[in-house]
């Protein structure tokens, strides 16, 4: 077993150092749903990963609370109604002008082992999570089925886009892990979780700020003494987009640069920029660039301060009413639609109005 140097981090099994490139991209089709047996906040001490409190056993959700999103690059609806189905966001976009189902994701191929990866992301806004949401790539053999745990760590330092320096430094301010139990692999279809629902659960849940950060996601097939083991695999997060497909970075659902880490040169629990693991995820496909498949949602400290400025003024009410009368959305940089279900409508200025009217 080889520890990483970060030590809440360790292989399954040992892997020669080689000089690879990324396989071929391909398209995986309707991917399938599962809920987590268990949930646990976890905090960074001494290096190991300290889980907050104790493991909660998931039940599901009756109906989504008003969480909206604070980043998105799994491609999802927001709002009432919304199951966290990957069908949503430039999901809709990348169908309509590139021909992809609403639920298609790129990935590297069912043979493509990358169970550690590090994107940095601008959050739309800041808040306390509420649920997340992921897709992955697992096992790529039916006849395999292993224990699996999904683990976000997240930083508020800006990752290195520049390749020079690992995200293994990025000091962790909390995260979360999702037990999944024995899952089968496919070679077919990817797999989704909708975590929703979690401070309801009684979870000290860690919370994201606007601006740039970052975030090291982690494939696992065991957790225990602080350390995630990582899956032997194969196993990858899929692909999908935070940037508008008009190519801003930065849209009503978060950020991203072209730039992401991946541990698989050799998969080995650490990054390394010799041989470089720090890749171009510019693509010219849709959406453009890629980051792994990966959103937030959380519920906002002043909802109705749309301008993000840290205030609620005037200037959030002239704001929302001049995105509200062109039906400007997420999907195009506005904030018209408040409710986050992919509509502008009537319900959008009720709540709105009702929220300012509040005050926070």
């Amino acid at each position: 077993m080889k520890s990483s140097s970060i030590a809440f981090l360790a292989t399954t099994a040992t892997f020669a150092t080689v000089s690879i490139a990324k396989p071929p991209l391909q398209l995986a089709e309707a991917g399938v749903k599962v809920d987590p047996i268990r949930v646990a906040a976890v905090k960074a001490v001494n290096g190991r990963l300290e889980i907050v409190g104790d493991w909660v056993p998931y039940t599901g959700f009756a109906g989504r609370s008003s969480e909206e999103c604070l980043f998105d690059c799994y491609g999802r609806r927001w709002g009432p109604g919304s199951t966290g189905e990957p069908a949503g966001g430039d999901t809709m976009a990348c169908s309509s002008s590139f021909g992809l189902h609403a639920d298609f994701r790129w990935h590297f191929g069912g043979t493509y082992h990358c169970p550690y990866a590090a994107d940095d992301m601008t959050a739309w806004k800041s808040g306390r999570i509420e649920a997340i949401n992921a897709g992955w790539w697992w096992l790529n053999d039916p006849a395999q089925n292993k224990h699996c745990y999904l683990a976000f760590l997240l930083s508020e330092d800006a990752m290195d886009t520049t390749c020079s320096r690992s995200p293994d430094t990025n000091v962790i301010t909390g995260g979360i892990v999702l037990d999944l139990g024995d899952l089968r692999g496919s070679s077919s279809h990817y797999y989704w979780v909708d975590a929703a629902g979690l401070s309801a659960l009684g979870l000290d849940m860690p919370t994201i700020q606007d601006g740039a950060a970052s975030h090291l996601i982690v494939i696992a097939e065991d957790f225990r003494d602080g350390v995630l083991f990582l899956t032997s695999g194969p196993a990858q997060f899929m692909l999908w987009g935070a940037a508008a497909i008009r190519g801003d970075g930065l849209n009503g659902y978060g950020g991203q640069s072209r730039v992401g880490w991946d541990d698989d040169n050799p998969t080995d629990a650490t990054f390394t920029t010799d041989p470089n693991e720090c890749y171009d995820f510019a693509n010219g496909n849709c959406p453009d660039p890629y980051g792994k498949m990966v959103s937030y949602g959380g519920l906002p400290a002043c909802r109705p301060d749309v301008n993000a400025d840290g205030f609620l003024t005037g200037d959030d009410f002239d704001r929302f009413v001049t995105d509200f009368e062109v039906g400007s959305g997420h999907a195009d940089g506005g904030v018209g639609d408040y409710d986050g279900n992919g509509f502008v409508t009537g319900d959008d200025y009720d709540r709105f109005v009702a929220d300012f009217l509040a005050g926070c």
